[in-house]
């Protein structure tokens, strides 16, 4: 896993560099393969998801408990693919830029997916899970990569902390 997460960590820096996207031929595979997965603003210049997602790992996992941080990340990698997924091609009720169906998805994969760290109390991963897609739900200005796992983290960090 932690190979895995290197490589991808590695990637996400070499894609993102400005004087590796001179080199033609690494540009021409990145604007072919790469470009119709990426928002209009990573593609203008601003920092890509990959990017993101590196920069809120690192600091999940540097700020919470192993567990949380964990399962935090989960939720941002799973739960927020799963909304955005199922948003896309169920979507009908809108809320803001995303749908009901969508975050409905990304709560109930989420639960499901507290089996795989059970050392958080079932209740503090639900509201973990909550808050995590409610935060995916809003419009805010933040990317969604770093919003996600740092608010469900530090929810979940306080409520067992203080209710458990």
């Amino acid at each position: 896993m932690a190979v895995l997460l290197s490589i991808v960590v590695v990637l996400s820096f070499i894609l993102d560099h400005d004087d590796i996207q001179k080199i033609n031929w690494i540009k021409n595979i990145f604007t072919k393969y790469l470009n119709p997965l990426m928002r209009k603003s990573e593609i203008n210049g601003r920092l890509t998801g990959a990017t993101w997602l590196f920069i809120s790992s690192f600091i999940t996992v540097l700020i919470f408990p192993m567990d949380i941080a964990v399962y935090a990340l989960l939720i941002m990698t799973v739960s927020d693919a799963v909304a955005a997924l199922v948003g896309l091609y169920f979507g009908k009720r809108k809320i803001f830029n995303k749908t009901f169906e969508g975050t409905l998805a990304g709560i109930i994969v989420g639960i499901s997916l507290c089996f795989l760290v059970p050392t958080i109390p079932f209740m503090i991963a639900v509201i973990g899970v909550i808050t995590g897609m409610s935060v995916e739900l809003l419009p805010l200005r933040m990317n969604d990569n770093l919003s996600i796992p740092l608010v469900s983290g530090g929810i979940m960090h306080i409520a067992r902390t203080y209710l458990v």
